[in-house]
This record gives structure tokens, C-alpha cells and sequence, in this order.
């Protein structure tokens, strides 16, 4: 048992490390911007952070847990060893869980000091007296803001924990890291909709402790507010939190006992287990129809075109369900349910998009840079340059036909009655680009690690980094491409629409720019079968002849 510890530590410290490094950092953010704004919101800031870090450590660490072994070779060895495999798949998940677990109470300590000795502070929770705005409220005392601080970490721990074993549970099913993370965002994502599900209209305490035993991030909700010099988040607890909490630690029980379960079933039975194929499968009768096409180029954008557009298609049909399941909660619309939908639709594919268009650059490529398809593209008459550059293209184009295409054209005709409602053309000179970058920068990821999950990961790290420190100093606040295209919405609303204000050439244009040096330098990265970086790229041994 201590040689699986020291193994599973020796596999997981890289990754503690760096979630360690990202608590420390957020938390640093979080103290640094409190103490230049003074919105005593830190308690909200560290809840968004925590959020953002569930969302990307559980999908790491569940496609590491469920798939590492079976994607590095090394499972028909584990198995072979005299012990066994349910204790394997027991040290597995304890160490996952507690990789997501330490940075979170790491960062919860430091800033736990940080309001002892009065760096920061932190106003009154949310309540029937003090409901509106949270610079309203008087300063918490230290022992209520501590308790505030100690149920929002509580929460992040058991929330981002279930997430995790939720995750590589249906991991064990699976066949690919790839199917994993695609499985995981579209998890996170969904559960990030379905915890807001007590919190509109009128509170029921017994229905949000029940409903919190199966969902423990439900147990928390933020609101986002902005002020003309910055923006804070406030938060919202449920009342019995903690008691919602503890009966929560048998439901994580039984989820870390069922992933157990499974990972010693499939791996003793991996060696005997044969894949079913059935000779009337619809994609293989496709696949097989006498269809010749004239030349290299059209070949290659059908196949990047059978890739891509179901990927889209996935994303497209999420952001509906959103949309739907908005429309339901909050009932803010006064419209009938066809016409709510599409006033919402921009608003839901905005968010999605980011997500989908890493969803997609990062598996596009994902396959196709393995050795084993790596090794047959370089066999075909194909130049890399030619393989590369039609599948960036025609991934970015249905990208952005499919998800923001059909949201403009369902949504173009729909009621403006709000900011958040209906379409723009400011939507129509913004969202695009900025999908358009995520994609960039996913592709940008996966063509230097060679890994899709770690590609999606230094898009979207990539993006919200840029974001925060555009955001941390006043005289930069309204470069932000999102506060840009506020600007741009508010003044289109007053009548006024004109894309040479608010700094959108100069911002967009960077963006734009950024999408281009992007693409380059990963055209660059794909090429070598083995990942090459200039700045420390090894020389080849050459033999001597002796």
C-alpha cells in the first residue's frame, strides 16, 4: 500500500503543484484588486476563482484517474502485478480527490490571514434587509466573514470533488482522454446551470438542502455586478448549508465506491473484452459508398468537414439546451416561449461558443497529431502545411457558421428589450473574433503539448489570465474586448452604431492579429511528429561511424 502512495505521488505532485500555484495566484489577484477597488468582496472573488478552478482541475484530474493508465500503455502491467486492482483504482481516486482538494484549502488559508490581519475585508452576507447591492452592507465582523470564507471553501471541496468522481465514473466507459474531457465540459458546464435552479423567485430552504446533498455546489450562488470603475461578485449562501454538507459525504462515498468498482471490472476483463462491430452501422455504409472526389484539396476539406461539423453540432445543440433550461428558471420575458428563446439564444451562445470553439480546435487536431495517424499523414502526398492549414480553416469556419451563423439568424428578428437580449450587431463585430481566438488558441495548445485536454486547458488559462490583468488597473478596464463590446451595445441601443469608437480597431484588431500569429506559430508546432519548442528544441544525435 505505501509503494501505490508513493507512486500515485510521484504521478500527481506536477499537477499539485501547478493547481497550488493557480490557488496562490488567484488568491494574490483577488487581494491585490480588492485593495485597489476596496468593494470588501473577497469572499465573492475567491467563490468565482474557486468555480473557474473546479471547472478545469476536475476535468484534468478525472482524464488522468479513468484514462492515464490505458492511454500510457501501462494497464495489461498493472494488472499483471499480485495485487489488486480495486485497491489500485482505490489510491487513484483518493489522490485525485485530494490534488483537487489541497489547493483549494490552500488558498482559503492564506486568504483567511489575509482578513485576520485586516489586509481586506469582507461585507455582510446577502440577507432580507440588505438584498440589493453589496457596497451597501456594513463590513462583516472577522468571525462571520471566517464563516463565510470556511462554507464557500467547504463548497467548492465537495462540489469540485463530486464533479471529479461524477467525471471518471463515465470515464471508466469511455475509450479515449479526448471522449473524456469532451464528457467532463459539457458535466461542468451543465452543472453550473442546474446548481442556479433554487435561487430565482422565491426561496425554499428544505428544497435547497435536499437538492444540495445531490449537488453541493448548488449550495452557493454569485452575483456579478459592475460599477464604472471595476466589477465585484457577491455571494449568496444556502441556509443549511453545513447539514446539506454532511449528508452530502455519504453520496461521495458511494460515487468514489462505484468508480472503484468499475475500473477493477473493466481492467480484469480488458484483456478478454472484444469491441462489438455490427456490418449494418450507418457511418461504415457512408464510409463505404464508391464516391470519388477530383482532387487533394476537396478530398481533405470533406474529411475535415465529417470532423468538425458533428463537433459543432454537439456544441450548437447544448447551447439550445441552455438557452431552454434559462428561459424555464428565470422567466424574464413577458413573450410566449418561441420568441424568449430566441432573445436568450445570443446571450447563452456567447458562453458556450468560447467553450465549443476549444471544444473543437483542440480535437481536430488532437487525433491527427498521435504517432499512430501522425506516422500516416506524413505517408500520404500531403505537405504538413496543406494538412494543417485546411483543417485550421474549414474547423474555424464551421465554428463560427454553425454556432454564431444560426444564432444571428434565429435571433436577428427577435425583441430587444434589454442588454442581454436579443441580437446586435455589436454581437455580430465581436463574439465571432473572440471565438474565433479561443479556437486559435486551443489548436496553439494541442499542437505543443500534444495532449487535447492540456490544449483546452492553455486556451482557456490563457484567455482569463489576459482578461485579469487587462482588468486590474483602472486605466486599462475599458480595453477589455467584453466591456468593448458593452460599449458598443449600449451605444447601438441608443441608436448610435459605429465600430470606430470605444477602442474596438485598436482592441479587435489585436485580436484579430493574435488569431493569425496564433495559427502560425501552431502550423509551426505540428509539423515535427514529436513536439519541438524553439527556445530549448534538441539537436539530432548523429551516429560515428568507429
Amino acid at each position: 500500500m505505501r509503494n501505490l502512495i508513493w507512486k500515485q505521488w510521484r504521478e500527481s505532485r506536477i499537477l499539485l503543484a501547478i493547481f497550488t500555484i493557480w490557488m496562490i495566484l488567484s488568491v494574490g489577484y483577488t487581494v491585490l484588486y480588492e485593495l485597489g477597488h476596496g468593494y470588501r468582496a473577497v469572499v465573492g472573488s475567491f467563490s468565482s476563482s474557486a468555480m473557474l478552478y473546479n471547472l478545469v482541475a476536475s476535468i484534468v484530474l478525472a482524464v488522468r484517474t479513468s484514462q492515464g493508465e490505458q492511454t500510457e500503455g501501462t494497464l495489461s502491467f498493472t494488472t499483471s502485478l499480485p495485487i489488486s486492482i480495486y485497491r489500485v483504482a482505490t489510491v487513484r481516486i483518493a489522490a485525485a480527490a485530494s490534488t483537487l482538494a489541497i489547493p483549494l484549502l490552500i488558498g482559503a488559508f492564506l486568504l483567511a490571514i489575509a482578513l485576520a490581519c485586516g489586509v481586506v475585508e469582507q461585507a455582510e452576507p446577502r440577507d432580507a434587509e440588505y438584498s440589493g447591492r453589496l457596497l451597501q452592507r456594513p463590513t462583516a465582523p472577522l468571525g462571520m466573514s471566517l464563516e463565510q470564507l470556511s462554507s464557500v471553501t467547504a463548497i467548492a471541496v465537495f462540489g469540485g470533488v463530486e464533479l471529479l468522481f461524477v467525471i471518471s465514473l463515465c470515464g471508466c466507459w469511455l475509450r479515449s482522454q479526448a471522449q473524456v474531457g469532451l464528457l467532463g465540459a459539457v458535466m461542468a458546464l451543465g452543472s453550473m446551470i442546474a446548481e442556479g435552479a433554487f435561487w430565482y423567485g422565491q426561496r425554499r430552504p428544505i428544497a435547497q438542502l435536499i437538492y444540495g446533498v445531490a449537488l453541493p455546489q448548488s449550495l452557493m450562488i454569485q452575483w456579478g455586478y459592475g460599477e464604472a470603475t471595476g466589477d465585484y461578485t457577491d455571494h449568496e449562501l444556502a441556509p443549511f448549508r453545513w447539514l446539506s454538507l454532511a449528508l452530502a459525504v455519504p453520496v461521495l462515498a458511494i460515487l468514489a465506491s462505484s468508480f472503484v468498482y468499475r475500473y477493477g471490472s473493466r481492467s480484469a476483463s480488458i484483456q478478454t473484452v472484444k469491441k462489438r462491430r455490427s456490418w449494418i452501422g450507418l457511418p461504415t455504409m457512408v464510409s463505404r459508398l464508391p464516391v470519388r472526389l477530383p482532387n487533394r484539396w476537396i478530398a481533405l476539406i470533406w474529411l475535415e468537414l465529417r470532423q468538425s461539423v458533428p463537433l459543432a453540432l454537439f456544441g450548437l445543440v447544448f447551447a439550445i439546451l441552455v438557452t431552454v433550461a434559462g428561459v424555464f428558471m428565470e422567466s424574464r420575458h413577458h413573450q410566449g416561449f418561441g420568441t424568449s428563446f430566441r432573445m436568450e439564444l445570443p446571450h447563452s451562445v456567447f458562453f458556450i461558443g468560447m467553450l465549443w470553439a476549444v471544444v473543437v480546435g483542440s480535437g481536430l487536431y488532437s487525433r491527427d497529431l498521435d504517432l499512430k495517424l501522425g506516422n500516416f499523414w506524413r505517408s500520404r502526398p500531403i505537405s504538413p502545411a496543406m494538412w494543417f492549414w485546411c483543417k485550421f480553416i474549414v474547423g474555424l469556419v464551421v465554428v463560427l457558421v454553425v454556432l454564431d451563423g444560426t444564432t444571428i439568424l434565429v435571433s436577428w428578428t427577435a425583441p430587444r428589450e434589454s442588454m442581454t437580449s436579443g441580437m446586435s450587431w455589436a454581437y455580430v463585430g465581436c463574439f465571432p473574433l473572440i471565438h474565433a481566438l479561443m479556437y486559435s488558441l486551443a489548436v496553439l495548445g494541442t499542437c505543443a503539448f500534444r495532449r487535447p485536454v492540456i490544449g483546452g486547458i492553455v486556451a482557456v488559462a490563457g484567455y482569463f489570465v489576459a482578461t485579469a490583468a487587462i482588468t486590474a488597473f483602472p486605466m486599462t478596464l475599458n480595453l477589455e474586448p467584453l466591456s468593448i463590446y458593452n460599449d458598443l451595445l449600449s451605444a447601438e441601443r441608443a441608436g448610435h452604431v459605429d465600430f470606430t469608437q470605444h477602442g474596438y480597431p485598436f482592441v479587435y484588431g489585436i485580436l484579430a492579429a493574435s488569431i493569425f500569429v496564433f495559427a502560425l506559430s501552431a502550423s509551426r508546432l505540428a509539423k515535427p511528429l514529436q513536439p519541438t519548442f524553439w527556445w530549448f528544441a534538441r539537436a539530432p544525435i548523429r551516429a560515428e561511424n568507429g
